[in-house]
């Protein structure tokens, strides 16, 4: 069976399908003074969506259009001041948030902040202090909890918290 999706380059019309609320929420910030920055592992649509997000701006608002083009960064490619400015809005975010990570911190169980200090230092969880099931276990606890993902391993959702995790091991 031939994969039935587009990917490697920025997805349009028929391939481009159940977005619809991730495009009103960037479209609500297009439209106001703030800033939004997306975070998420290589080939989950960034881009794709950021376009689709923007696509009635091309049409209606050249000049706008440009503007916008030009704010959307690609953070792979940023130069070494963007990349400074980048460090200083995650350190920002990251100390700013440190009391709300601290109290889901606090309520965790053991296995649950082993779990998280390993796939924040991206060690292997297979050490043999846990049984596996243990770890699967918790693994899905923590997915359904939304801390972890699985894309092709399991990974922290959210950058800034296992950033927190990784200063405060």
């Amino acid at each position: 069976m031939e994969n039935p999706f587009k990917f490697g380059t920025i997805v349009e019309e028929e391939y481009f399908t159940d977005r619809i609320e991730e495009v009103a929420y960037i479209r609500h910030f297009v439209e106001s003074a703030n800033h939004l920055v997306l975070i998420s592992p290589r080939r989950f649509g960034k881009s794709s969506v950021v376009a689709e997000s923007i696509l009635d701006y091309t049409d209606c608002h050249p000049y706008y259009s440009q503007q916008l083009a030009a704010n959307v960064w690609n953070i792979s490619v940023l130069q070494p001041e963007e990349e400074d400015a980048l460090r200083s809005a995650v350190d920002h975010i990251v100390i700013s948030h440190s009391l709300d990570y601290e109290r889901l911190w606090m309520n965790m169980k053991r296995t649950n902040k082993w779990i998280l200090q390993n796939l924040a230092k991206s060690k292997t969880l297979q050490t043999g202090e846990y049984p596996t099931s243990t770890i699967y276990s918790a693994l899905k606890r923590l997915q359904k909890e939304g801390y972890v993902i699985y894309s092709n391993s399991f990974e922290i959702e959210d950058p800034f918290f296992k950033e927190w995790i990784i200063r405060s091991s």
